[in-house]
């Protein structure tokens, strides 16, 4: 399963086209008055805590084949060592 350069190409551009396209229309419609600042606080809000999880996620599933699935295993040990670690240093720091 070898991609060609077009192809890697075209996989790296799609997702910069789609946030691309979301910037000109936030700045559109910030630039015409149409949205207020409470309105522009809600969806920053919206953005980060649902809207770039579910990016990161689905763009996780992807990746996982049966291939990759045994490795899931170590990465979220590694992962949780480190939330415990960053809590544990957090104790200590304070």
């Amino acid at each position: 399963m070898s991609l060609d350069a077009g192809e890697i190409i075209y996989k790296a551009f799609v997702p910069t086209l789609k946030m691309a396209l979301c910037i000109a229309a936030g700045f559109v419609l910030t630039k015409t008055g149409s949205l207020l600042p409470d309105s522009i606080r809600g969806i920053s809000l919206i953005t980060l805590n649902l809207s770039l999880p579910c990016l990161v996620f689905s763009s996780m599933v992807k990746s996982f084949t049966p291939a990759t699935v045994q490795a899931f295993g170590p990465l979220l040990m590694i992962g949780i060592m480190y939330q415990v670690m960053g809590g544990l240093l957090a104790l200590v720091a304070a």
